[in-house]
């Protein structure tokens, strides 16, 4: 790569990256998101492989990754029967108001196809969310 492609690359870097302030405050919630996952790293390397083992396997952990299973569990089935149910009463009832419930009920598509990092499932998303528009 020759010095003058190096100095268009640096360039073409320097004019794509965000400001500093930008950077900076997107660094503090990852700092306080990686705060409790250091601390467990580093007391789980001090504790050693059996230490490591009689902590997971005592009984109040196990009633945690209970209660932490069970409410994940639960929380999916909710949100699974309200969005069916809210999907039916928007596309297949005369419900007063519809048309006021059909953005929200659409956000989680929306969101969906947006995170899809393939572009033939995100043009097929995109493609059935207008035909839903058109309707």
């Amino acid at each position: 790569m020759s010095l003058l492609a190096l100095a268009g690359v640096l360039r073409t870097l320097k004019t794509s990256l965000p400001p500093w302030w930008l950077i900076a405050t997107a660094l503090i919630p990852i700092a306080l998101i990686a705060l409790p996952l250091v601390y467990v790293i580093t007391s789980a390397t001090e504790a050693g492989w059996s230490g490591i083992r009689d902590e997971l396997f005592r009984a109040y952990t196990l009633s945690l990754l209970t209660n932490t299973l069970v409410l994940a569990i639960s929380v999916t089935l909710g949100a699974s029967v309200i969005g069916i149910a809210v999907a039916w009463c928007v596309e297949r009832t005369d419900l007063p108001g519809r048309r006021a419930w059909r953005p929200p009920a659409a956000f989680r598509e929306n969101c969906t196809r947006i995170a899809t990092p393939c572009p033939c499932q995100r043009a097929a998303r995109a493609t059935a969310l207008w035909s839903l528009r058109a309707r």
